[in-house]
């Protein structure tokens, strides 16, 4: 529905668990900032007009959602062994 190339002013809603959250791995030893979240690299690259909406996990995020252009949602994989 032509939604990609997304306009320089679109309404990006960010959510999920992994968007402001820092999550560094742990298969090597890495040094890296604490402060690199998918929030914060997308508000760094989106420039100044683009709208960036972070869901803040309160009320209906369908709802939420629907007043976006576009939603990116982050989420996260829990494993382990045994």
């Amino acid at each position: 529905n032509n939604t990609l190339p997304l306009s320089k002013s679109a309404r990006i809603g960010v959510a999920g668990p992994a968007a402001a959250t820092f999550f560094a791995g742990g298969y090597g030893r890495y040094t890296l900032p604490t402060d690199v979240t998918p929030w914060r690299g997308m508000q760094e690259r989106a420039g100044t007009d683009a709208k960036l909406s972070l869901f803040d996990g309160k009320g209906d995020l369908s709802s939420w959602a629907k007043e976006q252009d576009v939603l990116v949602f982050f989420a996260t994989i829990a494993e382990g062994e045994g």
